[in-house]
């Protein structure tokens, strides 16, 4: 554990968290897998670049409870054509061929998806990449005769979950925000 907090840098990414949420009500960090790296990730997120769930809460444990959580994005064009390549006309002609324009999506997370918005448009669908779902697979048996075969997922959760972990100490459960921070209370 200390190893990974080393690697992840983790004091620096929790006191850039608490940074947050002193100045924006709410400190965020996404968890996932870096497939570069075939490691545990970890990454701050600017908490005015998400969209929320206006009935959501945080849990003392830090966990969102909303339906569903955005998350705005910003590449270029040409990135985003490399990352949704079935729309690549639809991107190119939105940026008037000029690849090199940033533009912004957004992530959208549920417990069981995520899926990718650019305007109006959805470039993709997929069930939650951070879980395990289980499968079955087709055996042959001696006789030749063949048999599906269920497969258990193993997973870290008992179910799939979003991929956020939140800071939010000054909360009275009804807004996924604190309503006020340190900061704010010793201005006067």
């Amino acid at each position: 554990l200390q190893y990974h907090a080393d690697v992840l840098v983790l004091r620096r990414k929790l006191a850039l968290m608490v940074r947050h949420w002193s100045v924006f009500y709410l400190g965020v960090l996404k968890h996932g897998w870096d497939a570069k790296v075939h490691d545990i990730d970890l990454q701050n997120i600017d908490p005015q670049s998400l969209v929320l769930d206006p009935d959501a809460s945080i849990s003392p444990y830090g966990d969102y409870d909303g339906a569903y959580i955005g998350e705005r994005k910003t590449c270029t064009a040409d990135k985003l054509i490399d990352l949704f390549p079935k729309h690549k006309d639809y991107i190119f002609l939105s940026v008037d061929g000029k690849l090199g324009t940033d533009i912004t999506y957004t992530e959208w997370w549920s417990d069981d998806f995520c899926f990718y918005t650019y305007k109006a448009v959805v470039l993709d669908k997929n069930k939650n990449p951070h879980y395990n779902y289980d499968s079955e697979t087709t055996e042959v048996d001696e006789d030749g005769v063949e048999q599906k075969k269920p497969i258990t997922a193993r997973n870290h959760f008992a179910i799939p979950k979003k991929p956020y972990t939140f800071l939010s100490v000054f909360t009275l459960g009804k807004e996924p925000h604190d309503i006020t921070t340190l900061v704010e209370q010793n201005i006067p």
